[in-house]
């Protein structure tokens, strides 16, 4: 499995190619996504969606594969924002109940345009294969 790589606001997901340029625009300058920005949408094995960005090159050729690369990559981005202090001032056993938590969660499904009926029914194949860890 590749090393995972620290996900970042703007970067795809998969090869880490920063999708937003900074442009000027009336006098100003403002960040823009390259053409090649897209996101997916992933259902996790705590019921809940995530979003990333991606650039539309890996999109195109993403597989179940990914996903664990994937989360590992969003969970060291969610360590990084907390090392930053990005999410305020959390004491410490807040931040040690949050990283217990969120490396847990798993990526189930993409998500993408597909029903939550469809989306629970893959939940539950992989609460039956993997048992409930959250």
């Amino acid at each position: 499995m590749r090393k995972p790589k620290t996900d970042k606001f703007g970067h795809c997901v998969i090869c880490h190619k920063n999708l937003l340029v900074e442009q000027y625009v009336d006098n100003k300058f403002i960040l823009r996504f390259t053409p090649d920005y897209d996101e997916s949408m992933f259902f996790l094995n705590d019921a809940s969606k995530m979003r990333v960005a991606i650039c539309k090159p890996d999109k195109a050729k993403l597989t179940e594969n990914d996903f664990g690369y994937i989360m590992e990559c969003v969970f060291q981005g969610w360590l990084l924002e907390l090392n930053e202090n990005k999410t305020g001032h959390w004491d410490k056993d807040k931040r040690d109940k949050f990283i217990q938590v969120y490396k847990k969660k798993r990526i189930v499904a993409k998500a993408d345009g597909v029903p939550i009926d469809v989306l629970k029914k893959k939940l539950n194949q992989y609460k039956e294969k993997n048992g409930s860890s959250i």
